[in-house]
């Protein structure tokens, strides 16, 4: 119950805040009610508000700012899938080595469940933070950021090349957080960011409990 109430003191003060910076949105702000749910609270940013309706409130400027800010929440979000699906091939790597051999203990059957979980996770937030930056004028063709499905998870099982690659790279690993497309770049190259060594550590701590 405090917290719900602290949440709802924040979007009060929230509020109020972009009563003194968004004058053109004090109409709407006064006829505005926080909803009951705390999961159905608007903070009333310009993406959840339509295109016209940006327009008549003279958001431009803040949609602007807000879809920078999306575009660097998006780059963070796929380093994490990265992350997590660096994990996933560790453990089916894994799996694949024991051949015949039931994947390792319960707790490592546990983690990989956990592990896809947090990557149908990832992947939510993505399609989530996308859509928003679409709403704020993404192009539905930009380069960098793209609609995610399944097979843009692909990587291969073994460090290669990418021209090497029977499947086509997904394209969360060639995208370059410098906002750059960098298509055709080595995979090699991707994983000298060094979270596989985090991974080969994750596993081997989780093996050995």
């Amino acid at each position: 119950v405090h917290s719900s109430a602290s949440l709802r003191t924040d979007i009060m003060s929230w509020r109020a805040h972009l009563y003194d910076v968004c004058p053109d949105l004090q109409s709407f702000l006064d006829d505005f009610d926080i909803a009951e749910e705390d999961t159905n609270i608007k903070l009333c940013l310009p993406s959840d508000f339509n295109a016209n309706d940006r327009l008549k409130y003279k958001l431009e400027r803040h949609s602007a700012c807000e879809l920078d800010m999306r575009r660097g929440e998006a780059f963070d979000i796929i380093r994490s899938l990265r992350t997590t699906v660096r994990i996933l091939t560790q453990y089916n790597y894994k799996a694949h080595k024991e051949r015949g051999v039931k994947l390792a203990t319960t707790r490592m059957s546990r983690a990989f469940r956990e592990a896809k979980m947090l990557k149908e996770f990832w992947m939510s937030e993505y399609r989530l933070v996308y859509g928003l930056m679409v709403n704020l004028g993404l192009s539905t063709s930009d380069e960098t950021f793209r609609p995610l499905l399944e097979e843009d998870l692909h990587r291969p099982r073994f460090v290669e090349p990418t021209e090497f690659c029977a499947q086509e790279l997904g394209w969360i690993w060639t995208v370059s957080t410098s906002s750059t497309n960098t298509n055709g770049t080595s995979f090699l190259e991707w994983e000298k960011e060094g979270n596989d060594d985090l991974c080969h550590a994750l596993i081997n701590l989780i093996s050995s409990i």
